[in-house]
């Protein structure tokens, strides 16, 4: 109904992604859908802070549908087969309004090795990229997340769920790899294999920053918003000469 009534007033609607795009034209009637995939601003190549164990991070809220059972349960996995592993979780929590969650989070917690996962709550995310060696991504359900397009630009091998509108993010194997939803399983195998590759580390991390400085820049989505503009104006107004006059 929502997205009806926004479609009824609006002369063009945005999407963020070819998967969300979808998802609107069902309720769209007549009013055109364009796709601006996010950008993220420009990270300068530079050397990673490396700590001495293997670092696996995430950025989420906490929540379900960020996944973040999901990415304790992998750890778990993980930490059975590869016990030096850190992993550190940065996220605002008590925004999900969902009483049994901090329940199964700290249930979780308790199960894992003191020390093995660190969850740091809110801060800036650009602080934490530079000290992991890997990205996870366990959502549930995802638009076209700027945490995973910041993960890339700072040169992080990241997995991330195949949900919404991510595998127009990741090309499996070349820039990342990409998962099964609400398989911890499929996310633990592969993170140890990050983990025991560190030539697939850099060439994915390479790859994926390579990537978004051509293709997700800021710019790049300003172009695209214009363009969404123009069309909504020349479905206002008509062409330019017409625009004019009115």
């Amino acid at each position: 109904m929502t997205l009806r009534a926004a479609a009824a007033a609006a002369d063009v609607l945005v999407a963020v992604s070819d998967a969300v795009a979808a998802m609107l034209r069902s309720h769209a009637g007549r009013t055109p859908v364009v796709t601006v995939r996010n950008g993220v601003p420009y990270v300068e190549s530079a050397g990673r802070d490396r700590r001495d164990e293997f670092t696996v991070g995430t950025v989420a809220t906490i929540s379900r549908v960020k996944g973040t059972d999901l990415f304790l349960d992998a750890s778990a996995l993980v930490l059975a087969e590869r016990p030096a592993t850190r992993f550190e979780h940065v996220g605002q929590a008590d925004l999900h309004r969902d009483s049994g969650l901090d329940d199964d989070v700290a249930h979780r917690l308790r199960d894992l090795p003191p020390d093995a996962v660190t969850m740091r709550g809110a801060q800036p995310a650009g602080d934490m990229l530079p000290h992991w060696d890997a990205f996870v991504s366990a959502s549930r359900s995802e638009a076209f997340p700027l945490a995973v397009l910041e993960a890339m630009a700072h040169g992080l091998p990241v997995v991330a769920t195949a949900v919404g509108g991510v595998p127009e993010q990741i090309r499996d194997g070349e820039t990342g790899l990409l998962v099964p939803p609400d398989d911890p399983d499929a996310i633990a195998r592969a993170v140890i294999r990050l983990h025991d590759d560190a030539g697939l580390r850099s060439r994915l991390g390479s790859a994926a920053a390579a990537q978004v400085r051509s293709e997700r820049t800021l710019a790049r989505q300003a172009g695209g918003l214009h363009g969404a503009y123009l069309t909504a104006l020349n479905r206002r107004f008509g062409p330019p000469r017409i625009r004019r006059a009115a």
